[in-house]
């Protein structure tokens, strides 16, 4: 991709105008659009950069309360292009459920744990009907109930390295699943609502820094598309 001329921006006067209008917009966006698609003095432009900054701003942050249950986004965060959406932590979301609405699997009435070993907990095997743990090709515990609930316990307990069987009943889950899976489903409507939303405010950013410079519009459309397929072909790993 060719390289942007870039140089010395001057300092540009704010143009209150633009900027009470856009704040004032129902439809921001659109009204970024209309004033793009107009030619226009770099003031105004500047005016608008200025609000979408602050737009974005405000968009990531409200993004970060969402990295606890969705450890992905501590880096999508940090990259205002990418709309992959991230993979949601279970034991997160159970952790942050009132202790009225969980019990562990000791109390569970609905699950019949037997810990048969002392030593490390090991992998978790679910079958159809019950969940077992082996460390080797020993047997360290079992556990026993419907299906839905063993392989939630499954999920949240396969990466509990280093534990040991007996600590298994003290893992604590959900009195009701389906109001879980309910939340999880809303919150990941959220955060897909705040990236596609974050996406469109950086690009139109992009290309008002495209203008400012006096940049080609063939040239603007190149550093959008080459943003685009940056961060497309970035795949975050789950701790990032």
């Amino acid at each position: 991709m060719a390289r942007i001329p870039y140089g010395h921006v001057p300092h540009f006067a704010r143009d209150d105008a633009v900027v009470t209008q856009l704040v004032a917009s129902d439809d921001f966006l659109s009204a970024c659009d209309a004033l793009l698609a107009q030619p226009r003095e770099s003031p105004v432009f500047a005016a608008v950069l200025e609000v979408l900054v602050r737009r974005l701003a405000h968009n990531r942050a409200a993004l970060l309360p969402h990295r606890a249950v969705a450890p992905q986004l501590r880096s999508t965060v940090k990259d205002p292009w990418c709309t992959l959406t991230p993979a949601l932590d279970e034991a997160a979301f159970i952790a942050e459920l009132p202790p009225a609405a969980t019990l562990s699997v000791r109390i569970d009435p609905t699950l019949d744990l037997s810990v048969v070993g002392d030593g490390r907990l090991g992998r978790p095997e679910l079958g159809s009907s019950d969940l077992s743990y082996r460390f080797g090709r020993v047997v360290t515990a079992t556990v026993n109930g419907p299906q839905e609930r063993l392989a939630l316990l499954a999920r949240i307990t396969a990466n509990m390295r280093g534990f040991l069987a007996e600590d298994v009943a003290h893992v604590v889950l959900p009195k009701d699943m389906p109001a879980l899976f309910s939340q999880m489903d809303a919150r990941a409507v959220e955060i897909d609502r705040l990236l596609e939303e974050g996406r469109q405010l950086v690009e139109r950013a992009e290309r008002l820094v495209c203008r400012l410079y006096e940049a080609s519009p063939e040239m603007e459309d190149e550093v959008v598309a080459s943003a685009v397929a940056r961060a497309a072909a970035r795949q975050p790993e789950p701790d990032e």
